[in-house]
């Protein structure tokens, strides 16, 4: 292209390919010797977690995971090695709280509600994962503390099973095998 000559338009998809990086970057500059280091990422893929490595150095990633909805697998483990803090938004489910016959029989087996147990699943998932349940009572609270409880490599393995489920589901077209209706009051189907 000549010099002074208008560059040819770009198409949406590539003005948008790197327009996430761009409030990154500014973070970054402005951060330039100030107390505010300590820069995380999230909703980002794996590739941009990279290109935002190449930015500056980020201590957490935050992104949707729980035990049916798992597309981070590898990037957890990877960032665990890397020692980056891992924060699963919506850790239970989000709007659509998750709920299987398996959560249920280890919830009903250890005498604890379906959100403990999904808790702890996460918190024995990797060492760099970062909870941040919400709460909006004291019985909530209570519940999410429970969370600490101790599952055993049985439980593990079923609760595994429901991330490998809906794998299955989604690529098979199959029925459902996870019921993620929405009920009243929050609280997951029986």
């Amino acid at each position: 292209m000549k010099s002074g000559a208008t560059p040819p338009p770009q198409s949406r998809c590539e003005r948008n390919r790197h327009e996430h990086t761009l409030p990154f970057t500014a973070r970054r500059h402005l951060g330039s010797g100030r107390s505010d280091r300590h820069l995380g990422v999230s909703n980002a893929t794996a590739e941009q977690v990279v290109e935002a490595q190449g930015i500056a150095p980020i201590v957490s990633v935050q992104n949707m995971f729980d035990l049916a909805h798992r597309h981070d697998d590898e990037l957890i483990d990877r960032l665990a090695l890397e020692r980056i803090a891992y924060v699963p938004f919506f850790p239970l489910g989000g709007f659509s709280p998750v709920h299987s016959s398996a959560l249920s029989a280890v919830a009903t087996r250890l005498d604890v509600g379906l959100t403990s147990v999904a808790l702890a699943w996460l918190l024995r998932r990797s060492p760099n994962i970062l909870l941040i349940p919400g709460t909006c009572s004291i019985a909530h609270l209570r519940e999410n503390i429970a969370a600490r409880l101790s599952l055993s490599e049985e439980d593990l393995a079923v609760l595994d099973e429901i991330g490998r489920d809906r794998a299955l589901h989604l690529i098979s077209g199959g029925r459902r095998h996870l019921d993620t209706r929405r009920v009243p009051g929050g609280e997951y189907p029986a």
